[in-house]
């Protein structure tokens, strides 16, 4: 594979429980507060780059504005400064070699099925994805070494888990090998969740009208919203996690092990599909952000089935960053701009590619700027 076996990913279930306390801290509701400057100054250039094209009458791809925004963020939090993607409206080398990795990883995830094609999976990978890892993994050390050098006091990522290399939990070493799986597993997931929600709530008059009248009800002034006061809004969390129930951020599943299809376990029969079983979601194929908040029509829902960022002691170490950063983003967008989508967007949930994450077409979207 092309993860290493020593990152939190990959790594033996004693070591990562080693891992996972070393970086627990980096993720905890007190870090995310103390990284919140960071994350609004990226929110801030977002919109100040939306801003600049509603005003100039443009259609806007939110699929791309979010993957800059996501991949600025926590290359911020991770490597000590951001990719300039948001600056320069453009996808870093580094971010599309990411995002190819996401195609690559799911040919060498569907290799591993079949033996002996595991064993010769990586033996079998063009010379150009060779290159392309070797280029990443150099650039990714750079960086880290970059900012463990810099000295600075910024509190982010890398800040809190030094404090866990100062204790002897974790190795310099074991740090430098943990950021490129921040950035692989941060990014990309986040912006998808976001484009998604998007796409449903534009496609759903009545749904945008609730959340925007939501959000602007309860802040007299922008800068009222913050990670703390998002989580106040329970419309918008029932919009986030509806978009993450009809379509989840990994489409594929792990490598662990699996039932082959249902699952009875203390005699109640779990179909695959969970999430768009009508045994266990009513109405499971539409969206209804209503049911999250008890609906009469989904008062028989099986809420607790639903687990976007996994269960059990592998489960996502950073879904509280990944939903508050959410919320913030996507509650700033609706409090700045009113949103509409374009006629370009027919079809558009069904063009999608399921690898390691989606592969979504663009998402295009009319912007006006509100007044206030």
């Amino acid at each position: 594979m092309l993860v290493d076996p020593q990152t939190l990913t990959m790594a033996s279930d004693v070591e990562h429980a080693r891992l996972r306390r070393s970086m627990n801290p980096a993720f905890s509701a007190r870090a995310l507060r103390e990284q919140e400057p960071i994350i609004q100054k990226n929110v801030n250039l977002l919109l100040q780059q939306l801003e600049s094209r509603a005003a100039k009458g443009l259609s806007t791809d939110m699929r791309a504005w979010y993957n800059y925004t996501t991949f600025d963020l926590i290359g911020d939090l991770a490597f000590g400064e951001s990719f300039g993607c948001l600056a320069t409206s453009e996808y870093h080398e580094w971010v599309q070699f990411v995002l190819s990795y996401f195609h690559l990883s799911t040919l060498l995830q569907v290799a591993h099925r079949f033996r002996p094609l595991d064993r010769l999976s990586v033996a079998l990978l063009p010379a150009s994805a060779m290159e392309r890892k070797v280029k990443h993994d150099d650039m990714t050390l750079k960086k880290v070494r970059h900012r463990l050098d810099s000295k600075t006091e910024r509190r982010d990522f890398v800040s809190q888990m030094l404090e866990s290399v100062d204790s002897g939990l974790m190795s310099i070493q074991e740090l430098e090998k943990q950021a490129s799986i921040l950035i692989l597993a941060g990014s990309e997931t986040t912006s998808v969740a976001l484009t998604f929600a998007t796409y449903y709530l534009l496609q759903h008059n009545s749904c945008l009208i609730k959340l925007t009248d939501e959000i602007r009800q309860s802040f007299q002034k922008e800068s009222e919203i913050d990670l703390v006061s998002v989580n106040q809004l329970q419309f918008l969390q029932a919009v986030i996690q509806e978009a993450m129930r009809l379509r989840p951020q990994s489409p594929m599943d792990s490598l662990g092990k699996r039932p082959p299809r249902a699952l009875r376990w203390m005699g109640s029969l779990y179909p695959d599909s969970a999430y768009h079983s009508p045994q266990n979601f009513a109405l499971p194929d539409e969206f209804i952000p209503e049911r999250w908040l008890g609906d009469d029509r989904c008062e028989n829902d099986v809420k607790t089935i639903f687990n976007p960022f996994s269960v059990g002691p592998r489960n996502c170490i950073g879904q509280k960053f990944a939903y508050d950063s959410m919320k913030l983003i996507l509650a700033r967008m609706l409090w700045r701009f009113d949103m509409t989508l374009t006629d370009e967007n027919e079809q558009w949930l069904h063009k999608q590619h399921a690898y390691v994450s989606w592969h979504q077409p663009p998402l295009m979207v009319n912007l006006r700027a509100r007044k206030v």
